[in-house]
C-alpha cells in the first residue's frame, strides 16, 4: 500500500497489549485475508492463516493468529481507522477509474441505500423496531468506474433523504440520477447500483459477521469495502478486460500462493487446472477446500 495510507493504518494509537502483538496492519490483512477467501468464523481464519503459516511472513504476520486475539481486536480497535482507509484509498482509485459514457462531462452519482438484517438475540443494539434489526448501508455511487464514493451507515429506519441532507455532500455541477435530456439512459444506468448491491452481498463477506459488538460489525463492514476498492483499483489501474468477480476469483484461488500480478492477471481456467498439477501443495489446498 502507498505511504499515505500506511499512514491512516497506523496514526491512530491503540493503548494495550493489541499494539505490540496484533498490530493494525495485521488485523487488515487478516480481514482482508478472510474478505477474499470466504472465511465465515474465526475459526476458520485461524485454520486458514495456520496450514499456510510458511506462507503468512511476506504479509507481514510472524507467528499464529489466535481467532481471541482477531475478535479482540474486532471488538476494542476502533472502527473508524478503516473508515480512513478507505477514503485514502478511493482518492487513488478515483485517479485511475474511467469517466462515464454519457455525452455530459458533469460528475454523475446515484444515492441508494440497502439493509443489513440482524438478529436482535445477538446483536441488541441494532435495534430498530421492535422485532427487527439491521443496518442501513447509504451509497453515493459514482458512474466514473462504478466505485462508491462514499457510505454512510445507519440505523435501519434512517431514509436516504435525511441522509443525504446530513451527511452527503452535494457536488457542484454534478448530476444525481438524472439530466432531462438523457432520462432513459440514465434510468437504465441507474440499475448499476442495484447489481453493485447484488455483487457485494453476494461475493463480501457482510451478512455473516466475526464479533458481535458494534465497532466489530461496522470494523467488518468497512473492510469489505476496502476489498472492494482494491479490486477496482487493480482492474482500472492495469486495464484488466475481466470482471471485478472474475478478477475476486482469481485471487481467491491463488491467495497467499507465490503468483505475481501480472501472471495473475493473466490466470484463466486452463491455466489455473495446470497451476494446480504443477504445484502440489496448491492442489492439495483446492482438494481440501
Amino acid at each position: 500500500m502507498s505511504p499515505d495510507i500506511n499512514s491512516t493504518v497506523w496514526s491512530k494509537p491503540t493503548n494495550g497489549p493489541l499494539r505490540k502483538t496484533f498490530t493494525t496492519w495485521n488485523q487488515l490483512t487478516v480481514m482482508l485475508y478472510a474478505q477474499a477467501s470466504g472465511k465465515e468464523s474465526l475459526r476458520e481464519i485461524e485454520q486458514g492463516l495456520e496450514t499456510q503459516e510458511s506462507k503468512t511472513y511476506h504479509v507481514g504476520l510472524t507467528g499464529p493468529v489466535r481467532r481471541t486475539t482477531l475478535a479482540d481486536a474486532n471488538g476494542r480497535r476502533k472502527w473508524d481507522i478503516f473508515r480512513g482507509v478507505f477514503g485514502e484509498l478511493l482518492t487513488r482509485c478515483r485517479s485511475v477509474t474511467p469517466k462515464h459514457k454519457f455525452r455530459f462531462k458533469n460528475p454523475l452519482y446515484s444515492i441508494d441505500s440497502t439493509v443489513i438484517s440482524l438478529c436482535l438475540s445477538l446483536f441488541p443494539w441494532a435495534r430498530y423496531r421492535t422485532a427487527k434489526g439491521g443496518l442501513k448501508l447509504h451509497y453515493q455511487l459514482d458512474y466514473a468506474g462504478h466505485i462508491p464514493s462514499l457510505m454512510v451507515i445507519t440505523e435501519g429506519r434512517e431514509s436516504d433523504i435525511s441522509v443525504a441532507k446530513k451527511d452527503i455532500p452535494i457536488e457542484a455541477d454534478s448530476i444525481y440520477c438524472f439530466a432531462a435530456t438523457t432520462i432513459a439512459e440514465i434510468y437504465k444506468a441507474r440499475w448499476q447500483i442495484e447489481a453493485f448491491f447484488k455483487w457485494i452481498k453476494q461475493n463480501l463477506k457482510i451478512k455473516t459477521f466475526l464479533g458481535t459488538t458494534e465497532n466489530a460489525v461496522l470494523s467488518q463492514i468497512w473492510v469489505a469495502m476496502i476489498y472492494y476498492l482494491l479490486l477496482a483499483y487493480i482492474k482500472y489501474q492495469t486495464k484488466y478486460g475481466r470482471s471485478l468477480f472474475y478478477l475476486h476469483r482469481m485471487i481467491k484461488e491463488t491467495l497467499l500462493d507465490r503468483v505475481s500480478l501480472m501472471d495473475l492477471l493473466n490466470l484463466n481456467e486452463s491455466r489455473l487446472k495446470r497451476l494446480r498439477r504443477l504445484d502440489p501443495q496448491l492442489q492439495f489446498l483446492f482438494i481440501a477446500t
